[in-house]
Formats: C-alpha cells, sequence, structure tokens
C-alpha cells in the first residue's frame, strides 16, 4: 500500500515538471521567434472560403454614436485589443498610426481598450492623446466583445477582410514584423 501510494506521488510530480517544461519550452519559442531569420508570428491569410464571418460588432463610440463593423463593408478593418498597461500596445501605437495614413480610405483601425476601471481608461485616453494618435478608439461596453472574440493576451490584432469575414487574428506587436504584417495588409486590400 505504502509502494502504491509513492509511485502515485513519484508519478504525478513526473507529470508535472513534464508540464512546466513543455510551458517553458513553448514559450521561449514564442519569445525567440522573431530571432530566428524566417520565422514570424504574424499569419497568412487563408483562402476566402476558409474565413469565418466575424460577429455582428457594434461599437459605442467617446460621442455616443453606434459604429456598427457591418457599416465599414468594403474596407479591410483592424481590429486591436489594447490596454494602458500593456508595454507591446504602447509601442506599436505610432507604427498603426502610420500604416492608416499610408493604407488610406480602405482601411480602418478601430482600438479597442481593455482597461477595467476607468482610471485605466482614462490614462489610456491621455496616452493616445500625448502620442497623437487619430484612430478611432472605443472605451465602452468592450469587455463583452472581448469575450465575445475569446481574448486572453494583449496586443491582439484581428483583421477582417472587405466582406467582413475574419481573415487573420494573432497576439504580437506588429512592430514586431512590419513586413509580414503590411504584406498580410496589402493582400487583403487588392482583393
Amino acid at each position: 500500500m505504502k509502494n502504491s501510494s509513492l509511485y502515485l506521488k513519484l508519478g504525478a510530480v513526473a507529470a508535472m515538471a513534464i508540464l512546466l517544461a513543455v510551458l517553458f519550452f513553448h514559450s521561449k519559442r514564442q519569445d525567440d521567434a522573431f530571432e530566428q531569420p524566417g520565422r514570424t508570428l504574424i499569419p497568412a491569410v487563408g483562402p476566402i472560403s476558409a474565413r469565418p464571418r466575424a460577429p455582428e460588432l457594434i461599437f459605442e463610440l467617446e460621442d455616443s454614436s453606434k459604429l456598427p463593423v457591418a457599416s465599414l463593408h468594403g474596407k479591410v478593418v483592424h481590429l486591436v485589443f489594447w490596454a494602458e498597461w500593456c508595454e507591446p500596445c504602447r509601442r506599436e501605437f505610432a507604427v498603426l498610426q502610420k500604416i492608416a495614413n499610408e493604407k488610406g480610405q480602405n482601411y480602418k483601425i478601430i482600438l479597442i481598450n481593455l482597461d477595467e476601471d476607468e482610471d485605466g481608461r482614462n490614462s489610456a485616453r491621455a496616452l493616445l492623446k500625448e502620442k497623437a494618435i487619430a484612430l478611432t478608439a472605443v472605451y465602452r461596453d468592450t469587455r463583452k466583445i472581448s469575450e465575445l472574440l475569446k481574448i486572453e493576451a494583449l496586443p491582439y490584432h484581428s483583421i477582417l477582410d472587405k466582406e467582413g469575414r475574419i481573415a487573420a487574428t494573432f497576439i504580437s506587436g506588429i512592430d514586431d514584423d512590419l513586413p509580414a504584417f503590411n504584406k498580410l495588409l496589402d493582400g487583403l486590400l487588392k482583393e
């Protein structure tokens, strides 16, 4: 009886050690992805027929007006989920603004703030103002949207094609691999 209990405990310890090793090496692989030539965390866009339709999203803007994503039909829509405390999120704002300016009328970025309290949202507003970011920003009812899209880490990007289908999603700063991101966008803008 004592031996079987000992074997059970040793088995549990071994299983835990294996799990921790897998988690460590997986996270290490993600961290090192940009240090290896040819590796990117920005996905390729799949075929149109394989793209799921985005849920019906309606954002409430600062002036209380509504912005249904469906009203942006014909544009590539880039949903960026972020928080004021997220350093990779903060780093990419200038790049996002530059890309928005370069890509023109057929590309729309919506910054969706996930700070949980009013102080965080106020800090987020101040940050965008300080950095002179003139992109559409959403602060209201964002928790429901993040739950609907199952967002678990930041910055989270969801790119919708001109027909409102989800063409790509990824968790990474776009500034980590700007050439791959521009290739993704250019392909969608040409469709």
